[in-house]
């Protein structure tokens, strides 16, 4: 077995047929063909063969076994078959990075790529497992194993590790938003969520590009909803305050009318639907609902308030006006007028309450005074009647007399009726006088019977019409007020037929009888009427005892008295006294004396509570009147809403008085409110000015980053200038501050960005002008070994297109000028020697070109030649050693760029000599710089 080579065919049987496991592990030792070794380490029946062939696979295919397989044929197996406890194995323990890269591609296992990024010897290899890598806590790891080891794969590590965990704050962060977005709800214009809206808002801008598209639907639609309530919220709003107006401007016409009839149920039926349309709106869910509800309220209870304070005044001037009417009653009713009706009348008026409406009360006074003149002139004629009478009654005796001489029995039956009403009506006629008219009239009656005889037959014939007239009246159902004005007209008419002579007996008590039956439904009616203004009698009485009893028992002296309640009950009594009916005529100037007097004195005792309830309103009125004038706006807003709280009265006074001093206090109130309003309308007009002038800064900034060149340079001091304008400007309206401030780093950042492209325009033009420079200087340091004969020539070209070249920054340009200077000596002078000298001093400079190149390949992050890698390891470390010790903040340190343009231009200005090397370090370097700075 020992001189049968691998490819042996009968090697290969032993190793499958052979029945002894020694002799076919012995076999396959010395095999190397991967697929036969992969066959017989799944199907060998003996485990130590497998096992053996497991080992002996892996050391073929990690390529340390001097026997094994090309790398080709090793790719090949391991893209067909290979256990993941295999390519674990040839991660680690591959000879070729190539096959280390097919296993890590295999596998996917994270932890392993982490392992092989830090310690696999390939950089290819390393960087391959670390783009493998995306757990956090093993991207951190790779940074920290890695940090001394390879400074590349530590780096990536961290700068990886870092953006991860920022995508994945931003993550959490936008999780947060749409959270918060969704939770938000609208708490009104004064509650804190209009504010954090806003801020959620601008938040979410800085985020919404790194958002995926659920995220973006999930938090447009939450702010979307947002939106919807505020909308909604808005919209209740609005017909709340629209609803609280129409109550406000109600309450305001109730206040300027001077009585409103309480029967009418307009008002109330307003009251209730304006609550139904309140209620309808839904619960008060924020603070500015929550302050309208209050108003609501408030104003509902002092319309309620002026409703019943106007059904008072209107009741009390119904009884005035009730009065007045029957003084007028009294003036036109027919007959005569007594003085004890008049002088009832007048005590009836003086008794009545006063109106607060002092127009209204002068009015009726004046009514009254003209109807009690009218009465007073009345009584004034009806004594100059009854001197009349008394000579119209002398003259009428004699013209009966006269009248019963010629016969003439109807004048002397008129005369005699006329006498007879003179006598009843006229008391001052004294008693002799009295007593000789009887005489007169006793001896005319004689007469008068025997005329009278001849006519009493006609009148019993009316008399009977008369009595079927009465007869009739039942069957007429009339109403017992008229029935018994009837029966009265008729028993007047019996009366007036009598006086020319009485009726049989019979035919007057078939009358009288024919009178009763017909009256008798009247009489029950008028029982009960008398009955119930018994009853309103007993209840003025009972209502008066209560009065005196509460009069009598109450300490008026204690701190006790609760005066308000004393108000209410005053109220309410009198409210009662209103309600109860009508009484006798004869009963009620007592009663009402007796009530006026109670209530007087209760009224008494509530004066001094009044009065100085009148004096705690009116301080209010002054405090308000002074805030009016105060320079805190704010500060006077709120006091005033305390003063309106604590106007509600403790007693109410005379409703004149209580109605002037709420104007006042309305009007002092006003007043604050208004500088509330002119002081908020004056801002709102600054913030838009603000906002005017915001935007146009804004506009400005947008022009100046649309500029270019010389123009955009030059537009620096005006951007600061705009700036300086936008910050120093003061608020802006709310709803306009977002998108401003957004506008304005926009346009911000666009200047920035225009001015940063145009600086970095302006440094790679003076590079680019640096480095035609230093090509010509390359053209003559080549000069320096060559045959004089050419040197003229090309010095003179040399001179000729340097003159033509854009110029640089000072700075650069007298470096530049000194190396072209230097060059153009050393080439016109005829000493050998400063030729070689200046050779010299190129060649010396090699190292400081090496360096250059190296520094600008670590600014373009492009690999140097292997043979350099010490070199450039060793300026790494220096510079991090410097940056460590000195601390120091130098661009070239921090920034690629600056570090790159930094090397170019001490390139451009070292001169080195046109050999090999330098023509390879020049061909590194044009890489590097094209890599940063872009292709020339």
């Amino acid at each position: 077995m020992q001189e049968l080579t691998a490819a042996d065919p009968i090697l290969q049987q032993l190793a499958q047929e052979d029945q002894d496991p020694e002799v076919r592990r012995s076999a396959l030792a010395k095999i190397n063909d991967l697929t036969l070794l992969t066959l017989r380490a799944s199907i060998d029946p003996a485990a130590e063969v497998r096992d053996y062939v497991h080992n002996r696979l892996a050391v073929l295919l990690s390529g340390q076994a001097p026997d094994a397989p090309n790398l080709e044929q090793r790719l090949r197996l391991l893209e067909q078959s290979a256990t993941t406890e295999l390519l674990q194995q040839l991660v680690r323990d591959g000879a070729e990075p190539e096959l280390r890269l097919a296993a890590l591609q295999r596998l996917n296992q994270e932890a392993l790529y982490a392992e092989r990024a830090v310690q696999d010897p390939a950089a290819q290899v390393r960087l391959q497992a670390l783009a493998q890598v995306h757990s956090l806590p093993l991207l951190e790891q790779v940074a920290r194993e890695s940090r001394k080891r390879d400074k590349r794969i530590s780096r990536t590590a961290r700068e990886r590790f870092e953006s991860a965990r920022q995508e994945q704050q931003r993550q959490q962060q936008i999780e947060e938003l749409c959270d918060a977005m969704e939770t938000l709800r609208w708490d009104g214009e004064t509650g804190p969520n209009a504010v954090r809206f806003a801020k959620l808002d601008e938040a979410w801008l800085g985020l919404a590009e790194f958002a995926p598209e659920t995220m973006r639907a999930r938090f447009q639609k939450a702010r979307e909803a947002f939106n919807t309530n505020f909308k909604t919220s808005a919209a209740r709003r609005h017909a709340r305050l629209d609803l609280l107006q129409r109550v406000q401007a109600r309450l305001q016409e109730l206040q300027q009318l001077e009585q409103y009839d309480p029967e009418d149920s307009g008002l109330q039926t307003f009251l209730t639907d304006a609550r139904t349309e309140w209620d309808a709106l839904g619960p008060a869910d924020d603070a500015e609902a929550r302050r309208l509800q209050r108003d609501f309220e408030q104003v509902c209870g002092q319309l309620h308030e002026q409703w019943r304070k106007l059904g008072q005044h209107f009741a009390q001037s119904r009884r005035m006006r009730l009065t007045l009417a029957d003084a007028e009653h009294l003036l036109q009713r027919s007959g005569q007028v007594l003085d004890s009706d008049v002088t009832e009348l007048e005590q009836r008026w003086r008794h009545l309450p006063r109106l607060e409406t002092k127009a209204l009360q002068t009015e009726l006074e004046q009514q009254f005074e003209r109807i009690l003149s009218q009465l007073r002139a009345r009584l004034q004629r009806q004594a100059e009647r009854k001197e009349q009478e008394q000579e119209a009654l002398q003259t009428s005796m004699d013209e009966l007399e006269q009248a019963l001489n010629e016969g003439e029995l109807q004048q002397a039956l008129d005369l005699q009726k006329k006498i007879k009403e003179l006598l009843e009506h006229n008391i001052s006629l004294s008693r002799r006088q009295i007593s000789q008219v009887e005489h007169r009239l006793q001896a005319a009656a004689g007469v008068i019977g025997q005329l009278n005889g001849w006519r009493r037959w006609g009148t019993n014939q009316a008399r009977e019409h008369l009595i079927e007239n009465v007869e009739q009246l039942l069957e007429q159902n009339l109403a017992p007020a008229e029935l018994a004005r009837q029966v009265q007209a008729a028993r007047m008419a019996w009366k007036e037929m009598d006086s020319g002579g009485v009726a049989p007996r019979a035919l007057w008590k078939r009358f009288d009888t024919a009178c009763e039956r017909a009256y008798e439904p009247c009489r029950a009616y008028f029982q009960e009427q008398a009955a119930l203004r018994q009853q309103h009698l007993a209840e003025r009485q009972s209502l008066c005892d209560d009065l005196q009893q509460w009069l009598e028992q109450t300490d008026w002296s204690s701190s006790s008295v609760d005066w308000r309640e004393v108000s209410s009950r005053i109220q309410k009594t009198q409210q009662q006294w209103r309600q109860i009916g009508a009484v006798n005529r004869a009963e009620r100037r007592a009663i009402e004396k007796r009530y006026q007097g109670l209530l007087q004195q209760v009224q008494g005792k509530l004066q001094p509570q009044i009065e100085q309830e009148l004096a705690r309103r009116a301080a209010l009125i002054e405090r308000a009147r002074q805030l009016a004038e105060l320079e805190d706006v704010h500060a006077a807003i709120e006091e005033i809403k305390q003063l309106q709280v604590d106007w509600k009265p403790r007693v109410l006074a005379a409703r004149r008085r209580e109605q002037r001093l709420w104007k006042e206090f309305r009007a002092a109130c006003d007043a604050v409110f208004a500088r509330r309003q002119a002081a908020q309308e004056a801002q709102q007009v600054e913030r838009e000015s603000n906002l005017a002038q915001r935007e146009a800064a804004v506009a400005a900034i947008q022009e100046l980053a649309a500029l270019h060149g010389t123009e955009l340079m030059q537009a620096q001091a005006q951007y600061q200038q705009l700036r300086e304008q936008w910050e120093h400007t003061g608020p802006v309206p709310r709803n306009a501050q977002a998108a401003n401030e957004r506008a304005y780093k926009a346009a911000c950042a666009a200047f920035e960005q225009a001015l940063q492209q145009q600086r970095q325009r302006e440094e790679n033009a003076q590079l680019e002008a640096l480095g035609q420079r230093a090509q010509i200087c390359q053209q003559l340091e080549a000069l320096l070994t060559a045959p004089a004969a050419e040197v003229s020539a090309a010095l003179e070209a040399a001179c000729s297109a340097w003159q033509q070249l854009p110029p640089v920054k000072p700075a650069l340009s007298k470096q530049i000028e000194a190396r072209f200077a230097q060059l153009c000596e050393a080439l016109q002078a005829d000493s050998e020697e400063a030729r070689q000298a200046l050779v010299q001093s190129l060649q010396a400079q090699q190292a400081q070109k090496r360096q250059l190149c190296l520094r600008m390949e670590i600014a373009a992050r492009l690999e140097s030649p292997p043979e350099f890698a010490q070199e450039r390891m060793q300026y790494q470390v220096a510079r991090l050693s410097q940056s460590l010790t000195e601390r120091s903040a130098r661009p070239t340190a921090e920034n690629s760029t600056a570090e790159a343009q930094a090397a170019a231009e001490e390139w451009f200005l070292t001169g080195a000599l046109g050999d090999e090397q330098a023509q390879a370090l020049e061909q590194r370097f044009n890489k590097a710089y094209e890599t940063v700075f872009g292709a020339s």
